[in-house]
């Protein structure tokens, strides 16, 4: 799942996603979660063969693992022990899981409770 909050055309977002994709494949375990890409800041974590990566340019790169962490946690706890399964065949969960959280590329809610609240709802929706 991808979520790209510049102006990108797909080209070019398909070019970042091979680069990048290619750079954290090769990567050493051993190596820190955070690379310089162009002029952007790759924080990434592994979970269970997951990788979360978020590509920053100003913001404060532990604060960025921090949230990576409350994503996997917040959904462990939405899809009990996720695995890449659950994300492939519930993708619009991630999506609302992300415009809950995200405006504008910029967190704007944290709150566990009132996140799983409004997904929660939405999932008894469909």
């Amino acid at each position: 799942m991808v979520r790209m909050y510049i102006n990108c055309n797909e080209k070019k977002q398909k070019k970042i996603e091979r680069d990048i994709n290619k750079i954290l494949i090769n990567r050493s375990r051993s190596y820190a979660n955070i690379f310089v890409y162009e002029n952007f800041k790759i924080v990434y974590r592994l979970y269970a063969g997951l990788y979360f990566v978020v590509c920053i340019e100003n913001e404060n790169e532990l604060y960025i693992l921090e949230f990576i962490h409350f994503m996997a946690q917040l959904l462990d706890t939405f899809f009990t022990n996720v695995c890449e399964l659950d994300l492939l065949f519930n993708f619009h969960f991630l999506y609302y899981f992300f415009d809950n959280i995200i405006l504008g590329g910029y967190i704007y809610e944290i709150n566990r409770n009132i996140i799983l609240d409004k997904i929660n709802k939405i999932k008894k929706l469909i």
